[in-house]
């Protein structure tokens, strides 16, 4: 593993290639198809507080059976293989409960090459973030979460990423994330330079036309689901759509 005197080099390398790194994750827009039941349709006329969706999308979550959660969680592994370049810096999650995404998803990256980042918790304050070096590393913290027990990068570890993979509840097209509500991620992505891709990873139900937002909600660049791959967004459009 490569210690942080190195970083000041790779950044100057990432810069250059960050270009051909979007064109290479970006697929068609043709190829952002998503399917979902009938009765989990959700829409800004029936559903206005994102409390109530954050209900609708635990409900959903906690119906899945275990075979379809594997199988999700298999094909989100499978679609990591090829999105971080090795040697790379990339910020990640360890999931908690029926949240989209494995450990598996964390081993992809880690036996690629990367160099994954997770987060850990301080009480109102942007996430702090430590190398993961293996599941074995990871204890237990508050919330049912499990942190990285290496060096404490601060929340300046963000400044290292080529990407962010990033767990929610929903997505919608205009890049609107919905979160747990604890703010964590919103303030810790607003210290993130505009030109690193924001990875939501939802299931294929998940992503959806509209969700409600607040101008203090950092906008997902991309959206990662089990079915679909990686797909970008458009956060130009939320943009446009509120002036």
């Amino acid at each position: 593993m490569r210690g942080l005197a190195d970083v000041g080099s790779t950044q100057k390398a990432a810069n250059g290639d960050r270009e051909a790194w979007h064109r290479s994750v970006t697929p068609p827009r043709t190829h952002t198809l998503i399917t979902r039941p009938a009765d989990f349709e959700m829409t800004l006329h029936d559903i206005d507080s994102k409390a109530v969706w954050r209900r609708r999308v635990l409900q959903a979550r906690r119906q899945q059976s275990g075979d379809e959660r594997y199988r999700a969680n298999q094909c989100i592994a499978d679609h990591m293989r090829n999105l971080v370049q090795p040697e790379r810096f990339v910020a990640a999650y360890v999931p908690m409960d029926s949240e989209p995404g494995s450990m598996s998803m964390l081993d992809v990256l880690k036996d690629n090459g990367a160099q994954v980042l997770l987060p850990f918790t301080s009480a109102n304050r942007p996430l702090s973030w430590a190398v993961y070096s293996g599941a074995d590393d990871l204890v237990p913290a508050a919330f049912g979460l499990r942190e990285p027990t290496g060096p404490d990068l601060g929340p300046d570890g963000l400044s290292l990423v080529d990407a962010i993979i990033i767990p929610a509840l929903a997505v919608d097209r205009r890049g609107v994330r919905l979160g747990r509500g604890a703010g964590y991620y919103d303030r810790s992505l607003a210290m993130v330079r505009g030109d690193i891709p924001l990875i939501a990873v939802v299931n294929d139900d998940e992503l959806v036309s509209r969700l409600p937002d607040e101008p203090h909600d950092v906008r997902m660049t991309h959206v990662l689901t089990p079915t679909g791959g990686l797909q970008l967004l458009d956060p130009a459009l939320f943009v446009a759509m509120r002036s």
